[in-house]
């Protein structure tokens, strides 16, 4: 009780107007803190006087900033802690039937299901490593298309899935690719073209399928620049689980 008499003094002294801020640090009553600061009133000169000199009483008020100034700095520290630990998004895209919620579920699971078309985004959250992500599987509609600036905008990666045994897929996915890079600024996304299902039979090389993407980003004037934002390409199959190209994608 001594030693919150003598620091009700002092930051009485100091600041007048505020007394009971500084007991936001203790976990002391209201009533207590009343009790402490009427009595300090009453024999404020005297205790100053003679318990302690002016050396002290800066000494004590430099010890009071330091542990505001800790506190402070311990709070945004923490909050910088969250914020870097906070889940990065993955939006999957591609043409209808090209294999996206297959490559979602093995990303989420590790295993295979057998999928049906989805009309509408499916949000999974998801691990990969030590970081935690969104994963977002976007329809390959269309006509759903003016749902997608909102996920876009948010995106930290973009998975544009293609089927590679239909050469058709390379061309839907160009123009998915034409829409998104002419009405977002893409330069911060990192963005892998997937050409998806190599075990089948009729499946077509990777480069054949860039290929076309490209000629066909070409038809539609696509600037250079632009296209280079489509530099990262890989070939997997969901359905047998050979996908650990685009997890370690994901975990660079």
């Amino acid at each position: 009780m001594a030693d919150l008499r003598l620091l009700a003094n002092v930051h009485w002294f100091f600041v007048k107007d505020y007394p009971q801020n500084i007991f936001k640090l203790y976990n002391v009553d209201c009533d207590t803190i009343t009790e402490i600061f009427t009595t300090a009133e009453m024999d404020i000169s005297h205790t100053l006087v003679s318990s302690i000199g002016y050396l002290d009483i800066i000494l004590l008020f430099l010890i009071l900033f330091a542990i505001f100034h800790f506190l402070n700095n311990r709070w945004i520290f923490e909050s910088i802690g969250k914020f870097s630990g906070h889940k990065r998004n993955i939006l999957i895209l591609g043409p209808c039937d090209s294999g996206k919620t297959t490559l979602s579920i093995q990303i989420i699971t590790g295993k295979f299901f057998a999928t049906v078309t989805s009309m509408s985004p499916f949000s999974k959250d998801v691990k990969i490593g030590d970081n935690n992500f969104n994963l977002i599987d976007f329809p390959g509609h269309s006509r759903l298309f003016y749902k997608l600036d909102d996920y876009i905008t948010k995106a930290n990666y973009i998975l544009l899935v293609i089927d590679c045994t239909k050469k058709d897929s390379a061309v839907a996915a160009a123009n998915i690719a034409y829409k998104i890079v002419t009405t977002h600024d893409l330069n911060n996304v990192k963005l892998l073209c997937i050409c998806n299902k190599n075990d089948q039979i009729i499946s077509r090389p990777m480069e054949s399928v860039r290929k076309d993407f490209l000629q066909h980003l070409n038809t539609l004037s696509l600037d250079n620049d632009s296209k280079c934002l489509f530099k990262e390409w890989c070939s997997i199959s969901s359905k047998k689980g050979d996908i650990k190209v685009v997890l370690d994608f994901l975990k660079a």
